[in-house]
């Protein structure tokens, strides 16, 4: 539809449906568009993470490498970006601060020297041990405001949600499966 069919659309309305009623059509129609609310919902994580998770000043994708990282120590950063889903440039970004900040540490690789290994070091360690009562905070603020059922059905509808449309990222994350059922279960 090019500009003069949106113009045509809304002068040509009858006493019954006026212009401004349309465009309330719309605007109604946006804020309950799928892109929007999961814009919406960012920014409500967003605002919570920054609250709950302050004592240690990381960011989302700080905090979700940082943790990445102390689960499969020594990994590279190839695999990390994929573990994290987070885009190669942002996670070398990323890491680089999370060095400069004594929570990790990087060590090459001797089979091939132009890969890092990377591992949490004991401050790292100490950070992680603080966000843990702010995750769960953070979890039960955005969850809280939910029913058990509707906890259940949000969290299964998400999973499959991302899922599905993990190839549409400009990161897709490169590992599905638990890392429980990867070892047995245990």
């Amino acid at each position: 539809m090019n500009r003069q069919d949106i113009e045509k659309k809304y002068e040509n309305t009858s006493d019954e449906e006026p212009a401004a009623a349309k465009r309330t059509d719309l605007y109604d129609e946006m804020i309950t568009h799928p892109a929007h609310l999961i814009r919406r919902s960012y920014q409500i994580f967003q605002a919570g993470f920054d609250e709950d998770m302050a004592v240690t000043g990381v960011t989302p994708v700080q905090w979700i490498i940082l943790v990445t990282v102390f689960s499969y120590p020594g990994i590279d950063m190839t695999r990390l970006a994929g573990f994290a889903a987070v885009d190669k440039t942002s996670c070398g970004r990323a890491v680089s601060k999370l060095v400069e900040r004594g929570f990790l540490q990087v060590s090459p690789i001797v089979e091939d020297l132009r890969q890092k290994r990377l591992s949490v070091t004991k401050d790292g360690e100490l950070a992680i041990e603080q966000t843990r009562p702010g995750i769960g905070r953070l979890r039960d603020r955005l969850l809280g405001v939910l029913s058990r059922e509707e906890q259940k059905n949000l969290l299964e509808a998400l999973e499959v949600f991302v899922r599905k449309n993990n190839e549409l990222s400009r990161a897709p994350q490169r590992r599905y499966q638990k890392r429980s059922a990867k070892n047995g279960g245990s």
